[in-house]
């Protein structure tokens, strides 16, 4: 006679992810549960939520977009590369709320698995408290996990379809890399100012190169 044993499958939302607690949360329900074989497995959280705006977007398909994300979902797995070197280019749509807050707790566990990879952040420098902070927070978390860091910043300026009341769209960015290797800095140096003298199309446009730890 044949014994099968059997189990129950779990699925943890993506929407528990918020939960600063699930971890341990996760563990005292497994726990009590040991008598029984269990599979955790995770909701797509943000990455689901991507590829679900990709689909609206795009009309990509049910099929099509299920895939799409189950392939996303296992790039955590192939981190760190065998190489141990890489570029993570960080490009976050910054539209919520709180997406300066998960962009920096985001790197800090990125450090944590992947601690010799080059990081890339670009964010729009725009008229809000959050923007202007993420370059001090990014500083201090590369500072903490003893990383060096390069801070780059280019304003084209505001041109005169501002005072006619026209929008001007977005006039200035920064990148934030952590890891940089040790040409980007010249490079850099170089680059910016050849930018700017092509880009530069009113008051207020400047460029700003700065590098740490």
């Amino acid at each position: 006679m044949q014994v099968v044993r059997t189990g129950i499958v779990v699925k943890v939302g993506g929407s528990l992810y918020e939960l600063p607690d699930l971890g341990a949360r996760l563990r005292a329900w497994l726990k009590e549960a040991a008598s029984t074989r269990i599979l955790l497995v995770p909701g797509g959280g943000v990455v689901a939520d991507v590829v679900r705006g990709l689909d609206a977007r795009h009309r990509l398909g049910e099929e099509a977009a299920h895939w799409l994300a189950l392939r996303a979902l296992s790039l955590g797995a192939h981190l760190p590369p065998k190489e141990k070197r890489g570029l993570v280019l960080v490009d976050p749509p910054f539209e919520k709320e709180n997406e300066y807050e998960r962009l920096a707790d985001g790197l800090h566990k990125a450090y944590r698995r992947f601690a010799t990879g080059t990081y890339a952040v670009w964010y729009p420098v725009v008229p809000r408290p959050e923007a202007h902070d993420l370059p001090r927070k990014l500083k201090a978390l590369a500072a903490q996990a003893g990383k060096p860091w390069l801070h780059a910043t280019l304003s084209i300026g505001m041109p005169l379809a501002r005072e006619l009341g026209e929008r001007p769209g977005l006039t200035a960015s920064g990148m934030f890399v952590v890891n940089p290797p040790y040409t980007l800095k010249p490079a850099m140096a170089e680059a910016l100012p050849q930018m700017l003298d092509l880009l530069a199309r009113g008051a207020g446009h400047g460029q700003k190169l700065e590098t740490g730890g």
